[in-house]
């Protein structure tokens, strides 16, 4: 049974989280092209979450970090 989750980062299997795809798909588009993006949105919004995502997706690409 999933659940609300009020603290850290959202467990995708036990907590309730919905896909942002579009925004997804912006930022990675921002990071192919090396530039800067902000994420602003009240507490406990998913920012971190998403960023988690962010970074894993693009693992997934061909980005390299220095």
């Amino acid at each position: 049974m999933r659940r609300f989750c009020t603290t850290g980062p959202v467990d995708k299997d036990t907590c309730y989280y919905v896909e942002r795809p579009d925004e997804m798909q912006k930022a990675l588009e921002y990071i192919e092209k090396y530039r800067y993006f902000t994420i602003s949105a009240p507490r406990q919004t998913g920012k971190t979450t998403f960023l988690n995502d962010v970074v894993e997706k693009s693992k997934i690409s061909t980005f390299q970090y220095l």
